[in-house]
């Protein structure tokens, strides 16, 4: 994700561990939430600088810059959430696909039979 506008992101990290920067909160209307980040996804590097390696001070630091590249793993319960809208967006695809089939078989039943 590329941010360049200038301004808060959005987001706030769990704290809990010196090298994990996974983020525990997104601002709703933000950059971030634009972005699709949630809560979960880690962030991997910081415009290439791999954020395992980074202080909080430092991270805070980086994430202030623009532009700015973030790289982020989605997080276990982010995934299972983005996977659930998958399946249901799947879902209702292959339902109207269906839908659209039936449609145009019966369509082409009513034509035959007018024919006749």
């Amino acid at each position: 994700f590329t941010f360049v506008e200038p301004g808060r992101l959005g987001i706030e990290f769990d704290k809990s561990t010196a090298c994990l920067k996974v983020i525990s909160a997104v601002e709703l209307g933000s950059a971030a939430a634009g972005f699709q980040l949630e809560v979960g996804d880690e962030v991997v590097s910081i415009s290439g600088e791999p954020a395992r390696n980074l202080t909080w001070e430092e991270t805070l630091e980086a994430l202030q810059a623009r532009p700015i590249v973030l790289s982020v793993r989605r997080g276990e319960e982010a995934r299972r959430r983005s996977e659930a809208q998958a399946g249901a967006s799947n879902f209702f695809r292959t339902f109207a696909g269906w839908t659209r089939n039936a449609f145009k078989v019966g369509a082409r039943e009513l034509e035959a039979m007018a024919a006749e």
